[in-house]
């Protein structure tokens, strides 16, 4: 399947995948955490995010 990458020659974006779940985890602060779920995410959820993104 073709997955596009967008970018204009600085930041670059493509699609979320799950080799991203690592970087979903450390990047969680306080307020990333206080308004999503309300709690951190474990590697478990935060798989299943990233699979349910991946559906849409």
């Amino acid at each position: 399947m073709y997955k596009p990458v967008l970018g204009d020659g600085v930041p670059r974006l493509r699609p979320i995948s799950m080799t991203d779940a690592p970087a979903h985890r450390a990047g969680e602060d306080a307020e990333l955490v206080r308004w999503p779920s309300g709690r951190p995410g474990t590697p478990a959820s935060v798989r299943a995010y990233i699979g349910r993104a991946i559906a849409h």
